[in-house]
């Protein structure tokens, strides 16, 4: 019995078809910057991003998605509350392309066009390109970590939220990275111009919707569970 139970899971996982299937998406929502501008206030100039996607479903708790986003980047010293931020009056806005591939865990069995398996949070994460086009640093290689919730719409369509962040390993997005102010004695008026332990972090929060491609084959349910 046992041999046959090794036997089942291994057929089921080398099984070239098992439960797979793709989505093709479109997403849309917003990003925005933390870093010396903008240290700890999450969607502060917030701005319109949107983006595609292709997203590979192994079964119904794994997914690996490969996406690309257009959006952008900014911050203006003058909008801090703090005073040295409005003496330095800094500002900075960029473009950026964010080309990611991220290994998706579904912690319900989700399946678009099933009737039970009709929803599920989800958490992501994997690597990251990122070109910011205005930046002291372009190009970058970033970590993605994100959660979301999907959930279907009919039996082809499926929709959701995400909300993801991008840690780089820059302090140049906003090309403060690193330069220190060499004035001490005002210390009331003037402090670094950059915390240069500090690397800046990005963010995407947005909805999506996606058409679900089935491959015909063999279903394993051990995957069901």
């Amino acid at each position: 019995m046992k041999k046959i139970i090794i036997l089942i899971f291994i057929v089921c996982s080398i099984s070239i078809n098992a439960q797979r299937s793709y989505d093709l998406g479109l997403w849309a929502g917003g990003s925005y910057y933390l870093g010396d501008i903008n240290t700890s206030s999450h969607f502060k100039k917030i701005h319109f991003s949107g983006g595609v996607f292709l997203r590979y479903n192994y079964n119904s708790r794994t997914a690996i998605r490969g996406s690309l986003f257009y959006g952008t980047l900014s911050g203006v010293d003058q909008s801090s509350r703090y005073l040295y931020q409005k003496i330095r009056s800094y500002s900075f806005s960029t473009p950026i392309l964010d080309l990611t591939g991220q290994y998706e865990f579904n912690f319900l069995p989700y399946v678009i066009g099933s009737d039970t398996k009709n929803f599920s949070p989800y958490v992501s994460t994997g690597i990251t390109f990122l070109l910011a086009m205005n930046s002291g640093n372009p190009y970058q290689i970033t970590v993605p970590m994100g959660i979301g919730l999907k959930f279907n719409i009919s039996e082809k369509i499926g929709a959701g939220i995400e909300y993801s962040f991008r840690k780089t390993f820059s302090d140049q997005i906003d090309n403060l990275g690193g330069i220190e102010n060499s004035v001490t004695n005002h210390q009331s008026y003037f402090k670094q111009l950059a915390y240069s332990h500090d690397n800046d972090w990005y963010a995407f929060i947005g909805f999506f919707i996606s058409y679900n491609i089935k491959i015909d084959g063999f279903v394993c349910r051990a995957y069901d569970y």
